[in-house]
């Protein structure tokens, strides 16, 4: 079955009222809510997070089966307190193919993510399971977080909650050689500004100094790159000075690039732009920078800008149909019959078989002992009797039947009470008369 993407004009005026829909509910977030992730987007796989760390939380929804959802109906999503969300948002939850399924508000004030489910979705878990995923940048909130331990964050649906050991807080130092840092263009969400310094505070004396970018996967260069030297009153305030001609600037890719700064006691300031190509899938995006010089070691380090804006995906599958037990049979046929009909064939010339006279029960009936289940004993098929079965069965030279041997033993007995009975009885009427 296909669903028509829903018109998102039509779907926003419903959202804001507009639509004659029935009153909307408000959803248990605890059963649909199946799992959330927090992630460091400002050092990916890191173990360990910054205070001042970029992170990423997924929410992993579910829409239960038996749910009767309606156009309209809300699910409010709470932030827990040791986190906060960087600015209000809105967007939509869409499957890959582009069909929506709900509509979003983040409330940067109210701590929440309300999800709004339309008429899509509930006409599509009449017949398909609807699940997805919902994410959003936060940072960790000032004065809520305890540095150099572990911290747990409840997220106020059931019992879900995550431990993050978050390091100490420090301070940088005049130690520092190179440092990086970025930020989204307000006006284009998916352009990256990046500063690069170098020797900010150090005072080196860098000899035929060479800076180089290298920028990770899903972005690319997109801006002219510039460089300048500079003055730097504090660590988070400069002044820009004479530029770094072009042709000491070389960029050999979209991916990165190198800036020749030469024998210098300045601090030096770089800046570029990246255009990010993946449809922002990936939680942060980011690059490694580094100096080289022919008097000193060198340094360098690796930024990574996550998504200050939320996104959400869903997708639905074919429900499976339930197949039914079959409803037994109200006259069930014996299996195998209980009162078998003996059915003999008769010879040719007609005459009836004789019986076996040692067989006093009858052929239809059970051996002593044997078992009367006919789940454990198979009743043996029925054979035809024809004379020159039994002559077979009672040839001369061959032993009678155990039967027919107990009755010939006891034949000269009753033949012997027999006698005396007739004697007896003849003197009897003879006496009478």
């Amino acid at each position: 079955m296909t669903f028509e993407t829903n018109n998102e004009n039509e779907f926003q005026n419903f959202h804001r009222g507009n639509g004659s829909a029935a009153a909307s509910a408000v959803l248990n977030p605890k059963d649909y809510i199946t799992s959330i992730s927090l992630s460091d987007s400002s050092h990916p796989g890191s173990s360990q997070y910054g205070v001042y760390d970029n992170l990423q939380a997924i929410w992993n929804f579910a829409v239960p089966d038996d749910a009767q959802l309606s156009a309209g109906d809300t699910l409010t999503i709470p932030i827990p307190d040791q986190l906060a969300v960087l600015t209000d948002d809105n967007f939509n939850i869409k499957s890959t193919a582009g069909n929506i399924f709900a509509a979003v508000h983040v409330d940067k004030d109210a701590r929440t993510v309300v999800v709004t489910f339309n008429d899509y979705t509930a006409q599509a878990i009449k017949t398909h399971t609807v699940t997805g995923k919902l994410k959003l940048p936060l940072t960790f909130q000032s004065g809520k977080i305890q540095p150099g331990k572990d911290n747990v964050i409840p997220w106020g649906i059931g019992d879900l909650k995550t431990v993050v050991n978050v390091a100490p807080s420090s301070n940088i130092t005049k130690s520092e050689q190179i440092f990086k840092w970025s930020w989204f263009d307000p006006e284009d969400k998916d352009l990256i500004h990046w500063r690069i310094r170098l020797n900010a505070l150090s005072d080196l004396d860098i000899q035929n100094g060479v800076i180089s970018d290298q920028v990770l996967s899903n972005h690319q260069i997109v801006s002219p790159i510039t460089a300048n030297y500079a003055t730097f009153t504090d660590v988070n305030h400069y002044t820009l000075g004479a530029a770094i001609p072009a042709s000491q600037i070389h960029q050999t890719s979209g991916n990165d690039f190198t800036v020749d700064v030469g024998n210098t006691h300045s601090s030096v300031v770089v800046g570029y732009g990246t255009r990010i190509t993946d449809g922002e899938d990936s939680p942060s995006y980011g690059n490694t920078a580094k100096y080289t010089a022919s008097n000193l070691p060198g340094d360098s380090i690796t930024v990574w800008q996550g998504l200050t804006n939320g996104s959400g995906s869903a997708n639905s599958g074919n429900r499976p149909t339930p197949q039914p037990n079959p409803n037994p049979d109200p006259n069930p046929n014996p299996q195998p019959d209980p009162n078998p009909t003996p059915n003999p064939s008769p010879n040719k010339g007609g005459n009836d078989q004789p019986k076996d006279k040692g067989d006093k029960k009858g052929s239809d009936q059970p051996a002593k002992g044997a078992s009367n289940s006919d789940d454990n004993q198979a009743k043996a098929p029925a054979q035809s009797v024809t004379a020159d079965s039994v002559a077979s069965a009672f040839r001369i030279g061959k032993p009678l039947p155990e039967t027919a041997q107990v009755v010939g033993k006891k034949l000269p007995v009753l033949l012997g009470l027999a006698t005396v009975m007739t004697v007896a009885l003849s003197w009897y009427f003879s006496k009478k008369k």
